[in-house]
């Protein structure tokens, strides 16, 4: 009889753990930010490095200049940091096409004044030279936002414009994108990419 007792006393006991702590564990679980900064492995300068060759590459290719894409690579991920980047080798935010590999992560993005994180399904890609090749290519064909902003990133003079247009033709909610990408080009010397 005692034993049965104890056996009472654990089911209640473990009835309780899992009701007052698990559960709402559980139901409160939420998607990871794709923004979410992870352990720096590189330094800034070390991601800029790492990527250039292969945004040298693809603006030879695309006639964009390399500030532009390094820029934003860094800007949109923290110079590599970044759940999205770190982990799933998106650098610019892509979203999943058909029959690609997808991952869904919580985004920030600024609407009506304020920031709100909403669920979206990102790309998933192999390396950081695979995403870049990747957003050259969907931006050439219109795929990620509008051809035209493609001509215009192409044919602008400089980085002041580019930049620019691509908050212009709202490639990010961030009011001041245009902004603080140009302030990464300059800060990181980027132009000489250009050269």
């Amino acid at each position: 009889m005692r034993s049965r007792l104890s056996l009472k006393k654990f089911l209640l006991i473990l009835l309780v753990f899992l009701l007052f702590i698990i559960f709402p564990l559980i139901l409160n679980r939420s998607k990871p930010s794709a923004s979410k900064s992870q352990e720096p492995v590189l330094s800034k300068t070390s991601f800029i490095e790492k990527i250039a060759p292969a945004a040298q590459k693809v603006a030879r290719a695309y006639g964009v200049r390399p500030s532009i894409i390094i820029g934003q690579a860094a800007l949109e991920t923290e110079y590599g940091t970044s759940l999205l980047a770190d982990k799933y080798h998106n650098l610019f935010s892509q979203k999943a096409k058909a029959n690609q590999e997808k991952i869904v992560l919580m985004k920030s993005t600024y609407s009506k004044g304020k920031w709100i994180e909403n669920p979206e399904t990102f790309a998933v890609y192999s390396s950081w030279e695979d995403s870049i090749y990747d957003y050259m290519y969907s931006l050439k064909k219109g795929e990620f936002l509008d051809e035209e902003l493609y001509v215009k990133l192409a044919t602008s003079k400089g980085y002041k414009t580019p930049a620019k247009k691509l908050q212009e033709y709202y490639y990010s909610s961030d009011p001041d994108y245009a902004q603080k990408l140009i302030e990464i080009i300059e800060e990181n010397q980027l132009t000489s990419y250009d050269e």
